[in-house]
């Protein structure tokens, strides 16, 4: 009792109390307790305590029970873990000495981050270890009065995927079950894996009734159950009933379609939805509805998610029931366009409508592109107009974010928190807090002409930019960096130096230096990858430009050995580089990518000016050089000698009628005198494969390969008439069981009338691959107008390929 009176007296005489304030620190002595509200909440306290000693030098002592005389924090804990509820909190002073935090489990985090931010001035900026800013204070207090706080988005705040202490900072918290999850609780694969699946929910697809998921090692992948099927209903609210019974703490369960599609083509299945042949929203959510009625009436709170997407991204015609939220997908960058920004709103109006409360998951996508992807004021707008839509979930899909994107994940942060914060003050708070007063001009310049690149013209015309109507961007994909004109790298590159000169003090300092260190790794990777030299549409114009994109190859070492240097140096910060060093943040970093991959990347634009015989010496030249990797001197060795090299594809030469499964137009886009062997004109032998594409046509190839294997593939093409807007898209991929195992947006060529163009392209099958799908897309011909393809060779490069019989 005593030594309670004593320590009292004695932190009333070092702390100086102004009136209707208390006190927390003083002359970096503390002035309160922490009184512990249970042991499993030490670690909470414990951090809290870590950063305020960072900032005054000391922390608060942590009591079970505070003496009568002591300045004491308290904390009245509610028990509430429902997600629309929890994050609330509010801090009261029912008598002078104590300070009472009402929250709940979740929301004791974001209370005591309140108190950090505002009365002790601290700001997480990012996730590295130099992403915390402060001053240090000598004393720390705040106003006796009420303070109330709740999200905006309350129900979901979460952006993946970073180091795991930094989620609280940014106030995320674990979303509510939002992903493909039909086979995890609602027809649980773990249960019918040895059993089988009841035969009642199975679909019908491609006119057969399957047994099982047509793809074993997808499972959750190219099927749905029978929507339309009471049987559907019955067995998903059995074994959501059952889960929760094994589950009780569960909040939400995912109703959200397999991934792929797979759609049942029944009879019954037709009618529900309406005949609608695409979009499959009325007897998806029909079958959504059922279910969440016959479950709210056992367990009412529980929350059931269903994500718009694809074929179930536009609204049905009818409201759900109160307890789903629709999950809306969306990359909101996609809203620089603004026909598609119209689109998304109205979509979004209309769903709001027919859902209580909506949810979007966004691809909020960074360290997929090889530049800082920023879009702040995009990202404000629509975040405001998603909460005007009564959306109260959100969640970004982004598998590495650090502090290369600049201030994106904070602009979403402190929006998602308080939607009435004014976005250009938190990204002017971001630039002084990271750079200093004098820096910040300099760095807001920096992010704001990476904003531009993001927005131009130029990026306009990028095969990337042709996915904005998509579901995503086509994240991963590399011709986002041909926006790049020459003299941008060097522009930035001034930014970011001045500004690192302008740096105030060490913190300041330390957080530019990763920034420029960020941006040294990227021009790096970026010159590896042709950025500045080729187009933004990632086709060269000429024979001259091909050549001297070949010859230009002699700065590869340069840039290899400064790309090897700065990515060692990324892997050693002391909290991401644990991440860095992680195969998923490696390959979508490209930290440790084979130095091959850009080489044939740039390689790849060079091909349609291999009848050019400077151009053909210079791929000669390469498939010589054993300064270039062996994976290259084989893609230029079959390139260079193609005829040397066994055609896996015979019936290429187009004289005589192939498998139509292998080869064909796909039968949607057939017109009278289309898909057809032509003795009209041909390149070599007597015939040709005559197409009429008019507004659109899509030919199909399907080719067994070898598993991690690399495939040359070339052709031709004729039109006997000016083309006028007429162009031509292909590409090869990597297949399993003929399914693609990866996409991306091809460059359009143009065609030219009168002359057989050559069409050149390469494709590396992965570990698992047991096949290669090619396709050729033919646009905007005029309506009857004809175009021929003609001498398709494909062939396997390297030390396995088959050479053909001399």
């Amino acid at each position: 009792m005593r030594k309670n009176l004593f320590c009292g007296l004695l932190l009333f005489l070092i702390c100086r109390v102004e009136a209707g304030e208390f006190v927390l620190v003083d002359q970096h002595r503390p002035c309160a307790v922490l009184v512990l509200p249970g042991e499993k909440y030490r670690a909470v306290l414990d951090d809290f305590n870590a950063t305020l000693k960072t900032v005054c030098g000391t922390p608060l002592k942590i009591v079970e029970k505070a003496g009568r005389t002591e300045r004491q924090i308290r904390f009245e804990i509610r028990p509430d873990a429902d997600p629309r509820t929890e994050d609330a909190f509010s801090i009261e002073f029912p008598e002078e000495k104590t300070m009472v935090v009402k929250c709940s489990e979740t929301s004791m985090v974001w209370a005591l981050n309140h108190l950090l931010e505002r009365f002790a001035g601290v700001r997480w900026l990012f996730p590295e270890k130099c992403g915390l800013s402060y001053l240090p204070l000598s004393k720390i207090a705040l106003p006796v009065g009420k303070i109330s706080e709740a999200p905006s988005f309350n129900i979901g705040r979460f952006i993946e995927r970073s180091n795991s202490a930094f989620y609280p900072k940014a106030y995320f918290k674990p979303p509510i079950e939002l992903n493909h999850a039909l086979t995890d609780y609602v027809f649980p694969l773990k249960k019918y894996r040895e059993t089988g699946f009841p035969p009642e929910i199975m679909p019908v697809l491609k006119g057969a009734k399957i047994k099982e998921p047509p793809n074993r090692t997808t499972p959750r992948g190219y099927w749905q159950p029978c929507y339309s099927n009471p049987a559907a209903v019955r067995i998903a609210v059995e074994n959501i009933l059952e889960y929760l019974k094994e589950h009780p703490e569960k909040t939400s369960i995912s109703l959200s379609v397999n991934d792929c599609g797979g759609f049942c083509e029944c009879r019954n299945c037709e009618h529900a939805n309406g005949g609608r042949k695409y979009s499959q929203s009325e007897v998806y959510y029909k079958w959504v509805n059922a279910v969440a009625e016959a479950v709210a009436s056992r367990v009412p709170k529980l929350i059931l998610t269903a994500n718009a997407y694809v074929q179930t991204a536009e609204p049905p015609s009818f409201k759900l029931h109160p307890n789903v939220i629709v999950n809306r997908t969306i990359d909101l960058y996609s809203c620089t366009d603004p026909a598609t920004m119209r689109k998304h709103k109205e979509t979004i109006s209309e769903w709001s409508r027919k859902a209580a409360a909506l949810g979007v998951w966004d691809y909020s996508w960074g360290h997929g592109y090889m530049m800082p992807r920023v879009y702040f004021r995009i990202q404000a707008e629509m975040l405001q107009f998603l909460h005007s839509k009564n959306v109260r979930v959100y969640f970004g899909e982004n598998e590495c974010f650090d502090c290369r994107d600049g201030g994106k994940t904070y602009l979403y942060s402190k929006l998602l928190w308080n939607i009435r914060s004014d976005p250009e003050e938190i990204l002017a708070e971001w630039y002084e807090r990271c750079a200093g007063k004098s820096a910040a001009p300099l760095l807001r310049k920096y992010y704001e002409r990476w904003e531009e690149i993001f927005s131009s013209p130029e990026m306009r015309r990028t095969p990337w930019f042709e996915s904005v109507g998509s579901t995503y961007m086509n994240w991963g994909k590399i011709s986002h960096i041909y926006a790049l004109r020459p003299g941008d790298l060097e522009e930035l590159r001034g930014w970011i130096e001045d500004a690192c000169r302008l740096a105030g003090n060490a913190q300041e300092k330390e957080r530019l230096e990763w920034l420029r260190l960020h941006f040294n790794y990227m021009e790096a990777l970026l010159k590896m990858y042709g950025a500045e030299f080729i187009p933004p549409e990632g086709v060269l114009s000429s024979s001259g430009q091909a050549l001297a994109l070949l010859n230009s190859f002699s700065k590869l070492p340069e840039y290899v050995t400064r790309k090897k240097k700065f990515a060692e140096q990324l892997k050693k910060e002391p909290v991401m580089g644990f991440y860095y060093r992680s195969p998923m943040y490696s390959k979508r970093m490209k930290l440790d990518e084979d130095v091959s991959t850009p080489i044939l990347s740039q390689f790849e634009t060079t091909l349609d000016f291999l009848d050019s015989p400077e151009v053909a010496a210079a791929v000669a030249k390469i498939a010589e050089d054993r300064a270039f990797p062996p994976s290259v001197r084989d893609i230029a060795d079959a390139l260079a000698r193609s005829g040397s090299y066994k055609n896996i594809f015979p019936e290429g030469d187009m004289e005589q009628a192939f498998e139509k499964s292998n080869f064909r137009l796909i039968p949607e886009h057939r017109r009278t005198g289309s898909g057809i062997l032509s003795s009209d004109f041909h390149f070599s032998g007597k015939k040709s494969f005559k197409i009429i594409p008019d507004e659109y046509s899509l030919v199909r190839l399907e080719l067994p390969a070898d598993p991690d294997s690399r495939y040359v593939a070339a052709f031709r093409t004729f039109v006997p008439e000016d083309p006028g807007r007429a162009t031509l898209q292909y590409g090869a991929f990597p297949a399993l069981n003929s399914h693609n195992q990866d996409w991306y947006i091809l460059p359009r060529k143009k065609l030219s009338a009168g002359v057989w163009q050559k069409w050149t392209l390469f494709v590396r099958t992965n570990p698992k691959s047991n096949g290669i799908n090619f396709y050729l897309f033919f646009r905007d011909f005029a309506p009857g107008k004809a175009v021929y393809v003609d001498d398709m060779r494909v062939v396997k490069a390297g030390k396995q390929a088959e050479l053909s019989p001399r």
